[in-house]
């Protein structure tokens, strides 16, 4: 009991002590106002990693794209809604199918003082593509004949029809850096030195800490921002969560299930939940012997109880997965058919496999907790139709590099669709898609048929179809087994205005400010 005592003591004399260091540097006297009239002007979020690098035309890990939201800009992007809107691109027109003319805004000046002109857009987008993070988004642009009419004008020549090009060029890599810093400084100088046209600028990084940025003064519209941001590196999913209570953060990202219903209660705090981009699976080695007979993979679908499953694990936030694309992406469709769960069928498939005397077999997770438990509750629910599957943990990097070699059976893995379209599909289950998307290694000529017919497809009904036929196909193939779509929750202290949770989690934080 003194122990704990000791502990709760300690814990408030840290909280009373960092709430009296923030108070000190996060307010400022008004101008005119009385003395002692204070306002804050520094905003904390904590993050839950660290970004690895904050080029932008570099890795589009979560981090890094959540950091670069702040510091960088590109022709478009995407609001909450996943609506497309101009930003460097004033507006833009279709000559033809394959030829878009986009006119770049004038007077935007890049951090370091220098004008924004199309050639740097022609520079970062070929860069980007280049570097390889937005390269499957770029790939059909023809940047031999792409080109930079004048100051003001960039002219994009595509390969072939491509009708989700304009929601790609909202790819957190696909942002406009200065071609003159990277041409001068070299390759790796904005990793660490970002510099971009977007409303801040980086301050500090103090590696394995925090980011503190700096409003851009010089910024080309006006925002209703703070003055300066510090973004926090908390790994702990209940950390931040416990943050965020005790207003040791002003807003933290990722917060738990677990922690929802008892930050709901708390007044000074709300959860702001939207629907994600992500979808949870399980997916199968379709290059291991066992699992390239679609009956052991359809066996293995009826026999998962997804509703159960996803109620244990998430308590009832997001929504059980009906398709391996999430409602919020474009071409989602509710007609697809799921197999269902049926485990009396299971068995029989699994007798017609040659199965009759059972299987044995893994489930390769990450170290998430969450997917444990997913994996957890998937293996007592194959016990009850023969299948005897082994959970194997492993720690995350191990677990990409063995997906990598081809080494997993069965494991559990997210994919986001950044870009909010249903081309998702190509990365996901083209044959020719790389292990990065294509996880399940996965080759099937039909499915390969349809999703090049529907990223030649300009007509959206047209298009909407053949998506809608490719989500049907693969629930039947079975490649995956589509487990949840996600819920993007965040904690909000109740004296902050003007944050808008996006579902592709790159939170724009340039109108955020306290009450």
């Amino acid at each position: 009991m003194k122990k704990i005592n000791i502990l709760l003591i300690l814990l408030l004399v840290f909280t009373l002590a960092f709430t009296g260091c923030s108070s000190s540097t996060n307010e400022v006297v008004k101008d005119g106002s009385s003395e002692g009239e204070k306002v804050k002007d520094t905003l904390i979020v904590a993050m839950a990693s660290e970004p690895s690098t904050l080029d932008g035309n570099g890795k589009d890990d979560n981090a890094s794209s959540q950091v670069k939201a702040q510091i960088y800009e590109g022709l478009v992007r995407q609001d909450p809604q996943m609506n497309i809107l101009p930003v460097l691109a004033e507006d833009w027109n279709f000559e033809n199918d394959t030829t878009i003319i986009f006119n770049i805004r004038k007077g935007v000046k890049f951090q370091n003082g220098n004008e924004l002109k199309a050639s740097d857009v022609k520079f970062s987008l070929k860069r980007a593509y280049d570097n390889g993070y937005a390269a499957a988004d770029l790939s059909p642009i023809d940047f031999e004949k792409s080109e930079a009419v004048d100051d003001y004008t960039y002219k994009m020549v595509l390969k072939h029809p491509y009708a989700p090009i304009i929601s790609k060029l909202a790819s957190s890599s696909a942002v406009i850096v200065p071609q003159k810093v990277v041409e001068e400084k070299g390759e790796d100088y904005l990793s660490t030195n970002p510099i971009g046209t977007g409303p801040y600028k980086l301050k500090e990084w103090a590696q394995g800490d925090r980011i503190e940025l700096v409003k851009n003064e010089e910024y080309w519209q006006e925002t209703k921002g703070v003055k300066n941001i510090v973004m926090r590196f908390i790994s702990e999913i209940a950390n931040r969560g416990i943050e965020v209570e005790i207003g040791g953060v002003d807003i933290a990202y990722q917060i738990s299930p677990n922690d929802i219903e008892r930050l709901n209660q708390n007044p000074d705090v709300e959860t702001i939940k939207t629907p994600s981009l992500s979808t949870t699976y399980i997916g199968f080695n379709c290059q291991k012997e066992t699992f390239k007979d679609k009956k052991v993979r359809q066996a293995i679908a009826y026999a998962l109880d997804i509703d159960a499953i996803a109620d244990t694990v998430y308590f009832g936030t997001g929504t059980p997965a009906k398709s391996v694309l999430a409602p919020t992406v474009w071409g989602f469709s509710e007609d697809v058919r799921t197999l269902g769960y049926d485990p009396e069928k299971a068995k029989i498939l699994l007798e017609e496999a040659g199965y009759s005397d059972g299987l044995d077999t893994a489930i390769w997770v990450s170290d998430s907790q969450q997917r444990i438990d997913i994996a957890e509750i998937a293996q007592n629910q194959l016990k009850d139709v023969g299948i005897n599957a082994e959970v194997k943990i492993l720690e995350w990097g191990t677990f990409l590099e063995k997906l990598k070699e081809k080494e997993l059976d069965i494991y559990l893995l997210g994919n986001s669709v950044t870009s909010g379209d249903g081309d998702e599909l190509y990365y996901q289950f083209h044959s020719e898609s790389g292990y990065s998307g294509n996880t399940a290694y996965y080759s099937n000529e039909e499915i390969d048929d349809l999703i090049e017919k529907s990223r030649l497809a300009i007509d959206p009904d047209e298009r909407a179809k053949y998506l809608e036929e490719i989500q049907n196909k693969v629930i039947e193939e079975a490649p995956w087994i589509p487990v949840w779509h996600g819920e993007i929750v965040t904690g909000v202290r109740s004296n902050i205005e003007g944050f808008e949770n996006y579902p592709n989690e790159n939170h724009k934080l340039s109108n955020v400010h306290f009450k």
